[in-house]
């Protein structure tokens, strides 16, 4: 036999010949291990048929201890029978039954444990499953989950070039601003705002017949629900001249609303199709640069806006809006002629706005980007209190508050113009309004019996209505 060669002999009792070189006993060990390692392995594989081969044999052995058990027990009744016949024969009988009754019980015990072994291994084996199970299926989750972020991994991709394209075009719209000097407008506007004012005074500061002012109540909702912004004023069931000036300015501000909000439902920015109020709403509170840009969207000019069904439907209905308002007070001639007076008005009103838009030239944007925004934010519900030279120009008394829908414009030159006023109103002819309702509510409810509380009236003054700037 070569110095290199080792006997089976050898592997099998452990002996290692003495004459193997050095790399030869490595090769052994390596070897040996090798086996070992592949028994292990093959071993493993194996466990799962043993498992199964046990069971069986574990099954295989109950049945035989079942059998033994009922031979044990034959037999027991034949030494039964026997130790009847004689007395050694049941004295022996009996210890050999007691015998046997210690090794039925050993086998019972026997048996108990066995049946234990198998329900284990039964648990094993159900929980082995359940866990394949369980990796299947959490292996499918992830399969799904990566499938639904390469979609949205797709879907953030194209957004995200959808969203730089529009901000390359806001910033290209941005880039230029429209402006439109006021002075050539100036006596029309105050014209209208005049010929409002008369028309208000005309209509709704005159006596009212007593079968419409018991109507006035529906009248006062009406109002409210155009208006809608803050509590009207409450206005007294009679002719007095305080119940005159609040209606009056109740009017004056209705009609103000309803030409507020349809002439800026119908103006568009360039390009778009996005209502003006919306952006107003997005934009007016954010900072300087953002407000010249609601200036510079209010004056655009679109080839939308010059679309005559455009105009007729905003004229149509400012004038259906009025209408409803108008004909829960007026008597008919009243309210016919005051129709034709507002048909007038709109007209005017129309003519001036259109010709304001056509007016509006590109700028350069960084001439308002930098400057200090000093003119009232855009917004219906925007109150100011006038000064001494606006009250003087407009003819209005000093103390007047006013509350302005989005049209209060600050020109390049800094002035600031009005187009159209809601509401007219000092501070004394609120008072009186409400201390002459709360006198006719005091009339119309009987006194409280005593020890009752009659309860008390809360003042809007202080509210919303009043809420202003310098």
């Amino acid at each position: 036999m070569p110095s290199s060669s080792v006997s089976l002999a050898h592997l099998g009792n452990g002996s290692k010949p003495s004459s193997l070189p050095s790399d030869s006993k490595s090769a052994f060990c390596n070897l040996r291990d090798a086996m070992e390692t592949c028994i292990q392995h093959e071993s493993y594989y194996t466990d799962a048929e043993g498992t199964k081969d046990r069971l069986l044999n574990l099954e295989i052995q109950s049945r035989e201890l079942s059998e033994q058990l009922q031979q044990k027990s034959l037999v027991v009744e034949d030494l039964v029978l026997k130790f009847e016949k004689s007395g050694e024969e049941k004295a022996k009988l009996r210890n050999e039954a007691n015998v046997q009754s210690a090794q039925l019980q050993g086998i019972q015990k026997q048996q108990h444990l066995l049946t234990q072994q198998i329900e284990k291994t039964e648990v094993s084996l159900a929980k082995a499953i359940q866990a394949l199970e369980n990796e299947k299926i959490r292996s499918g989750k992830l399969q799904e989950m990566l499938k639904s972020k390469e979609v949205e991994l797709r879907e953030s991709l194209t957004s995200s070039k959808s969203s730089r394209e529009e901000l390359r075009k806001w910033q290209s719209y941005r880039s230029t601003l429209l402006e439109v000097d006021l002075d050539r407008f100036r006596e029309g506007i105050s014209s209208i705002w005049r010929d409002t004012a008369d028309m208000s005074e005309k209509y709704f500061r005159a006596d009212i017949p007593r079968i419409f002012l018991e109507r006035q109540s529906g009248w006062l909702d009406q109002a409210q629900a155009i208006y809608g912004e803050q509590p009207l004023p409450p206005i007294p069931a009679s002719n007095s001249d305080v119940a005159k000036d609040v209606r009056m300015a109740i009017a004056l501000a209705v009609f103000s609303s309803l030409v507020s909000m349809h002439l800026l439902q119908t103006t568009y920015i360039e390009g778009g199709k996005l209502e003006l109020h919306d952006i107003l709403l997005d934009k007016a509170y954010s900072n300087d640069e953002a407000e010249s840009l609601c200036r510079a969207l209010l004056l655009s000019i679109s080839d939308f806006n010059n679309h005559d069904p455009c105009i007729n439907s905003a004229t149509d209905a400012i004038y259906n809006g009025f209408s409803i308002f108008a004909n829960k007070l007026l008597g008919p001639t009243e309210y016919k002629n005051c129709m034709t007076d507002i048909q007038l008005l709109l007209s005017r009103i129309m003519d001036l706005w259109q010709d304001v838009q056509r007016s509006t030239v590109k700028v350069d944007a960084s001439r308002h980007l930098g400057e200090t925004s000093e003119w009232s934010r855009f917004s219906s519900g925007t109150m100011v209190k006038a000064t001494q030279t606006a009250a003087s120009r407009d003819t209005m008394p000093n103390d007047v508050v006013l509350v302005l829908f989005p049209g209060f414009i600050k020109t390049c030159t800094g002035r600031r113009e009005m187009l159209f006023p809601r509401m007219v109103l000092t501070r004394s002819q609120i008072i009186s309004a409400e201390a002459e309702a709360q006198a006719e509510a005091d009339q119309a409810i009987p006194r409280p019996q005593k020890g009752q509380s009659r309860g008390r009236r809360n003042s809007i003054l202080g509210k919303s209505l009043f809420l202003g700037v310098a």
